[in-house]
């Protein structure tokens, strides 16, 4: 059985929208520039009717997510968990972005 590593950090995302996107790259960098038709103006009126830093929005189906970025714009630090498989070699097993750390106030 393959174990995973510790947590890596792999390098920070820039935030300037007070949100961050998971998102598949070819709904992103697609010939038509959005997901689906949506285009950010849009999706700032649906986070804001949420309350805005509050909720999280599933992008029509699961072509995206957008959660608030703790308190907003920032740089955030990415990790990932790697596992070594016998079929596909080292792959990336888990990845997560801390916002806010425990006890950190605005």
């Amino acid at each position: 059985m393959s174990k995973k590593s510790d947590w890596k950090s792999i390098g920070f995302c820039y935030v300037d929208s007070g949100s961050m996107m998971l998102a598949d790259p070819c709904y992103v960098l697609s010939t038509e520039g959005a997901i689906s038709g949506l285009h950010y103006q849009e999706l700032t009126k649906i986070m804001e009717e949420k309350g805005w830093g509050k909720d999280y929005y599933v992008i029509r189906d699961g072509e995206g997510i957008v959660v608030p970025s703790g308190f907003g714009d920032g740089k955030y630090e990415v990790f990932v968990k790697t596992i070594d498989t016998d079929s596909f070699g080292k792959r990336v097993a888990e990845m997560k972005i801390v916002f806010i750390n425990e006890g950190q106030e605005e």
